[in-house]
């Protein structure tokens, strides 16, 4: 479990500084998201409180204090309740939840900044779903073969 608390705060140091500089059209991928969400499937109480410690981290650095802890925590509780009712082992699965995940989050975080449109829906918060369910699609995997998860 100390691995995946190392993880995590390595992923946010990148999502705070590096990916800013490699965003595509103004978007980036959520990678902090990817990792609160894969550890709420796979281990339930742990990813609550990973997403709310990620959450306050990333609220330092960003316009939306508390908003980030706050939906990092729902969102990693949430998979977390889910994760005991759904094979585990179905990477669809894990895709569709990331996806509806990102979707989820990002409409509360710009909501809390500014107005929400449909141009920026789907500009920004669709697209950017998109984005971080593509650089789940390879970090899922990666996770599991690091075995981040174990208690």
């Amino acid at each position: 479990m100390v691995k995946l608390w190392i993880l995590a705060g390595i992923f946010c140091v990148i999502q705070i500084s590096v990916l800013r500089g490699v965003a595509i059209a103004q978007i980036t991928p959520d990678i902090v998201l990817v990792v609160v969400v894969y550890t709420a499937l796979f281990h339930e109480k742990a990813g609550m409180w990973l997403g709310f410690a990620t959450g306050i981290f990333i609220d330092l650095y960003s316009s939306s204090l508390g908003y980030n802890a706050l939906v990092g925590t729902v969102i990693g509780y949430g998979v977390g309740r889910l994760s005991g009712r759904v094979y585990k082992e179905t990477p669809l699965l894990w895709l569709i939840l990331l996806f509806v995940s990102s979707l989820a989050h990002d409409v509360v975080i710009f909501a809390s900044v500014q107005e929400l449109s449909h141009r920026f829906f789907g500009r920004y918060i669709f697209f950017g779903a998109l984005y971080t369910t593509a650089i789940g699609l390879i970090m899922f995997p990666a996770l599991r073969k690091l075995n981040v998860c174990r208690t």
